[in-house]
């Protein structure tokens, strides 16, 4: 597995959901509560995502 393929579903996304999680934070907590559910899940899906990665390596 390369940096690359590990940049694109770990750190990007990650970058992004914490970037628009603190946006929200700031802006409508309501809003923030409804994010991090979607954080919890995407990161869920990011580590099965890297698990198919893996297993096709």
């Amino acid at each position: 597995m390369t940096f690359l393929q590990l940049a694109m579903t770990w750190i990007v996304p990650g970058a992004l959901a914490v970037s628009s999680y603190v946006h929200a934070r700031l802006r409508m907590p309501i809003t923030s509560v409804v994010q991090g559910l979607f954080f919890v899940i995407g990161t869920a899906l990011a580590i099965g995502q890297t698990n198919m990665l893996l297993s096709l390596a």
